[in-house]
């Protein structure tokens, strides 16, 4: 089951992100999120132990439920379109590919990991500590949502960031190396004309004295 508090938070900002850079992939994420918020709604033990929510909610469980297992397998997806359309837009493609790109896939090696994380840290609490206390409870999924979302933010603002900085020290190395091999380029050259010039100047020497 997703989690709301993190779902319902990259809806909103991948819908703000949608509008902001006229991203029609980002909307999609924002409305696969969305599904996915409700059905954690839907499912929540809150709504579960109220009857009067639950009563007005179960007609939609079902169909949330579907929607939000089809939003998971599409929400990678969308994000590479969305990648790969950013990159088109751009006027520095290389970089921003590559940087965008890194930080994608250190996003979800980073979401990956906080979830096995948190499922063995969860283990490991619910034998000391009675997770069925309601405030409890409430903390700790609040808690999850908070932890899953500074694991995928910063998955991918490290990814993006070191990317780019890769992408810039590369350049300017290659740049150095070019500059480099244009100097010695420029210096042999110098070097030629100026034996070539030493030895036509020898030349008129000679002719001159042999004329006089």
């Amino acid at each position: 089951m997703p989690n709301g508090i993190s779902c319902a938070y990259f809806a909103a900002l991948n819908h703000e992100n949608g509008l902001k850079h006229d991203n029609i992939f980002r909307e999609g994420v924002a409305v696969a999120q969305t599904a996915r918020t409700i059905d954690a709604i839907t499912a929540s033990q809150t709504v579960a132990c109220s009857p009067m929510l639950n009563g007005v909610l179960s007609p939609i469980k079902p169909v949330f439920s579907k929607l939000a297992a089809l939003s998971r397998k599409i929400i990678y997806p969308l994000f590479i379109m969305s990648t790969a359309l950013t990159t088109l837009k751009s006027k520095d493609k290389v970089k921003t590919g590559i940087s965008q790109s890194t930080g994608l896939i250190c996003m979800s090696l980073m979401e990956n990991m906080e979830v096995k994380g948190i499922k063995k840290l969860e283990k490991l609490i619910s034998k000391k500590v009675n997770l069925s206390n309601k405030y409890l409870r409430y903390g700790w999924y609040i808690l999850k949502g908070l932890c899953f979302i500074t694991a995928s933010m910063g998955g991918y603002t490290m990814g993006n960031k070191v990317a780019g900085k890769a992408v810039d020290i590369a350049r300017k190395l290659f740049k150095k190396q070019d500059n480099k091999e244009n100097l010695e380029q420029t210096s042999n050259t110098d070097l030629t004309d100026k034996i070539d010039e030493e030895i036509f100047s020898e030349m008129d020497d000679y002719i001159n004295s042999k004329e006089a």
